[in-house]
This record gives structure tokens, C-alpha cells and sequence, in this order.
């Protein structure tokens, strides 16, 4: 689809009687792996076997072990995970069900662990929660050959793991060509690391999704170009940042008037938006490239809140991740300052924002913070941070406006105003394509099932043709 060959690699270091470097490993030849475990000691597995030969503490006990065995089986060889120093490049195009295929059997499993390994992150389970959830038919050592291609797979089993894992069967054989690239997350410290694995590969499988259906209809995505702020100095950065916000607006077409809908608003230019409804707490959204063949297509996911004008603030701080390149000695801290501050100034650009607050203001009350976050959608300590930015309010009166904000606990159990915003943050453009494709013949009933997660029952409805 957006990739026409994989490259796959197979790693083998052989011991005793290897075969030459540049000979590929042909279907007859058997093995005896070295593997590292999830509970961290490194176990031989004979291949096909149901349980380890051994397990030891390090890597080097089990070569030891391993080579041991090799020398009363000179028909197998040696594998151990993660080693390089012999590589056997095996080009794939994908599956190919041929039978008597050896080659396309051996692409097959390799892809099909690849798929099966970013499903169990995506619903969080370790190999050994899988094999729990599989009810003890299959052990992690198994799962484990099974998601490094060392081991076939059947129908049956593709059952059983399609159910655990709420995936359709046809997302094991799905090969899209892409990879995230430069994953920047928000409250990165509150969330451990594999929450944000889940996180990531739940993302990742919703932008196939996205994208593979934009592929059917053959629509290309507009070019996203970034805005290099490297040779900035620092005490520059705050109004090339505004200036930036500005840009963006003027270059999307989007005048100096409210946004009503900053998630369609994202998607018309380019940008695919997923939204967790249940996300976990302390994540507020993540950012990244996803990178094909040909393009880099700017993706981003963000934990729904119920104070919306924070969440399209959240939004914007994350196309500021996405479409600047600050100076790379620049702190983490600074950085979300500035992106934080080109939200701000996306949301309520300074020109509007002046002429109806003022040049200078002394004084300021909170209903009206409330009924300026009513209007343009923008919270009420983003409102002030505006005007500080802008120069509309002294240091000093912000510093007094944030222990104000902090005394009535606007973070921790929300701001004035929660609900004043009427304005929606939903798309249906993912779901309005997968329609059109369906009803253009251009996917079944059943695909269109499969990316919109939805039973077929409820895609039966009657279509209006001029026949």
C-alpha cells in the first residue's frame, strides 16, 4: 500500500559447523535458540519444543549450555537473540498463501510476530499476562518464538489471539510500510514506560487504519512544513513562537476569528487526530511523525477532558511540537513553554485580543476571563498568560493572577467556566472516508468493518444511486 518491499532481517550466529555468510538458512535446518526472558534470565529452546532445554542467569551460561547440546546434535544451529555479527537479508514482498512457499511461510511468521508483538502492547499484556489470557494453551517461551518468527503459526491460534486481543485477523497480516518518528509526549514524567508503549501502539494501529483507507481513495496529504527556530536566540524565541501561530493561521487560511473545531480544523490540513476517550491518568497527548516511503505525515493523540478549551489548548501545543524546530540545547522545560505559548497565540491571536481587552490593564475579573474562554474557546489562565505575553499586564500582576489561580485550586479542581464553551471537538472525517470507499466498491463490507471497529450489522443501509 505505501510500501511495495520489506526488508526483513534474520539474525544468526552459528557455532561448529556454520554455514558460509552468505548462504541463506534453508527450510530443513533446525535450531537451538538462546532467548531472553521477560523475567530476565536467558533460557535454550530447541526449536519446536514446548519448553525451555535450560535457563540460566546470563546470556553467557546459556551459549555455554547451548553449545554443550550442539555438540550431540551436529545437525542444529545456533541462535542467539540480538547478536549481529552474521546477518541473512531476506527480501519479503508480503504473504504469499502459495503452497509448497517455504519463503513466503517464513515472511509470513516473521510479519505475523511483528503484528502479534504490537497487539499484546497495545491491550497491555506481557508474555506471560497473554498466556494467561490464552488459559495456560500456549506458554510465554511459545509467544515469545511466535513473535520473533521462530515458530508457525495455525488457524487456531489465530482465533484464540485475535479474540484476547479485540483485533480483527486480517491485523496480523496487515503490512503498511510505517514508523513513528520523533515521539514527543506531554506530562512525559506521569506516565511510566510501558503505558507509553500501549499508548503509542494504540495510536499507531488507529493511524494505519487512517491511513490505509485515505490510500483506497487515493487522496494524498497536503505538504507539512516546519518552522526551523534553531538559529534563534533565546530571548527571541517568545515572539518568533506568536509569530509562528500566526503564520500557520495566515499559510491554513484561517483569518483572526475563533476556530470552532480545532480537531477538523487539524485534520483539514493534514494532521490525524486520535482521540482516547479512557486514557491513562497523567497522559495528556503525544505527537510524532508517521513516516512512509514517500512522505512524513504529522500525527498526534490526545486524552479527551471535559473542559474542552484545554483540550484544544493541549491540541495546538501539540501541532507546536510538530511544526517547530527549536535550538537543540534548548531545555525540555523551555520547550513546552514556547509550545504552550504558540497555542495561546494560535487561539487568540494579539491583535484581536487587544482590541477588545485593551493595550494596559490593572485590573481584570474573572467573569470576564470567563466570557472571553466562552467566545474563542481558550481557558482562562491561558487568557492571562496571553495577556502578559502580549504585554497587556505586568509581571507582577501575573505572578499575583497564579497564586490567586493556585489559592481556588483552578488546576488541580478546575477553572470558572467549565462548561461555557458550546462548541464540539469531534471529526468524522476517518469515519465519512470509510463510507465513501464502501460505497464507492472500493472495500467490502467486512474491510469497512474492520476500520471502523463496528459490527457489519451496522453498516447495512440503503445507498442512493442515479441508476
Amino acid at each position: 500500500m505505501f510500501v511495495n518491499t520489506v526488508i526483513w532481517y534474520n539474525v544468526y550466529v552459528t557455532v561448529g559447523a556454520a554455514p558460509p555468510k552468505t548462504q541463506k538458512r534453508e527450510n530443513n535446518m533446525k535450531t537451538y535458540q538462546v532467548v531472553h526472558r521477560d523475567d530476565g534470565c536467558w533460557a535454550v529452546v530447541k526449536e519446536g519444543a514446548m519448553r525451555a532445554a535450560s535457563v540460566h542467569d546470563t546470556e553467557a551460561d546459556a551459549i555455554a549450555a547451548a553449545e554443550a547440546l550442539l555438540k550431540t546434535h551436529p545437525g542444529y544451529f545456533l541462535v542467539v537473540e540480538g547478536r549481529e555479527q552474521t546477518v541473512v537479508r531476506e527480501p519479503s514482498a508480503g504473504y504469499k498463501p502459495a503452497v509448497g512457499a517455504g519463503k513466503a511461510v517464513s515472511d509470513f511468521n516473521l510479519l505475523f510476530g511483528e503484528r502479534l508483538q504490537r497487539a499484546r502492547i497495545m491491550r497491555g499484556y506481557s508474555l506471560r499476562g497473554l498466556a494467561d489470557a490464552l488459559e495456560g494453551e500456549y506458554s510465554h517461551t511459545q509467544l515469545q518464538k511466535i513473535e520473533k518468527g521462530l515458530a508457525k503459526t495455525d488457524t487456531r491460534f489465530l482465533a484464540r489471539v485475535s479474540r484476547v486481543l479485540k483485533v480483527r485477523s486480517d491485523y496480523f497480516m496487515r503490512q503498511s510500510g510505517l514508523s513513528f518518528q520523533s515521539v514527543e509526549y506531554r506530562s512525559l514524567t506521569k506516565v511510566g514506560k510501558k503505558q507509553r508503549e500501549r499508548l503509542k501502539e494504540e495510536s499507531f494501529e488507529f493511524f494505519e487504519r487512517y491511513l490505509e483507507v485515505e490510500s483506497f481513495l487515493n487522496i494524498k496529504n497536503p505538504a507539512f512544513s516546519q518552522v526551523d527556530l534553531r538559529s534563534m536566540a533565546p530571548e527571541a524565541l517568545g515572539k518568533a513562537v506568536e509569530q509562528a501561530a500566526v503564520d500557520t493561521r495566515t499559510r491554513w487560511d484561517l483569518g483572526m476569528n475563533p476556530i470552532p473545531n480545532v480537531h477538523s480544523m487539524l485534520e483539514e490540513h493534514g494532521v490525524k487526530v486520535k482521540l482516547f476517550r479512557n486514557a491513562l491518568k497523567g497522559f495528556d497527548g503525544l505527537s510524532a511523525f508517521v513516516g512512509t516511503e514517500t512522505a512524513k505525515i504529522p500525527v498526534m493523540a490526545l486524552s479527551w477532558i471535559e473542559d474542552v478549551p484545554r483540550l484544544r489548548l493541549t491540541a495546538l501545543h501539540e501541532l507546536a511540537h510538530l511544526r517547530l524546530v527549536f535550538p537543540e540545547s534548548l531545555e525540555a522545560r523551555e520547550i513546552e513553554k514556547l509550545c504552550h505559548r504558540f497555542a495561546g497565540a494560535f487561539l487568540l491571536p494579539e491583535e484581536p485580543f487587544k482590541r477588545f481587552f485593551g493595550e494596559k490593564r490593572s485590573k481584570v475579573s474573572i467573569p470576564e476571563l470567563v466570557a472571553i474562554k466562552q467566545e474563542w474557546g481558550i481557558p482562562c489562565s491561558a487568557i492571562m498568560a496571553r495577556a502578559h505575553n502580549a504585554g497587556v499586564v505586568t509581571d507582577g500582576f501575573y505572578r499575583y493572577f497564579c497564586i490567586k489561580a493556585n489559592q481556588l485550586k483552578w488546576k488541580t479542581e478546575g477553572e470558572p467556566g467549565r462548561n461555557v464553551w458550546k462548541g464540539t471537538e469531534e471529526s468524522a472525517r476517518f469515519t465519512q472516508l470509510v463510507h465513501r470507499a464502501l460505497s464507492q466498491q472500493l472495500i467490502s463490507i467486512s474491510k469497512a468493518s474492520g476500520l471502523l471497529g463496528c459490527p457489519v450489522e451496522e453498516l447495512m443501509y440503503g445507498e442512493l444511486s442515479e441508476d
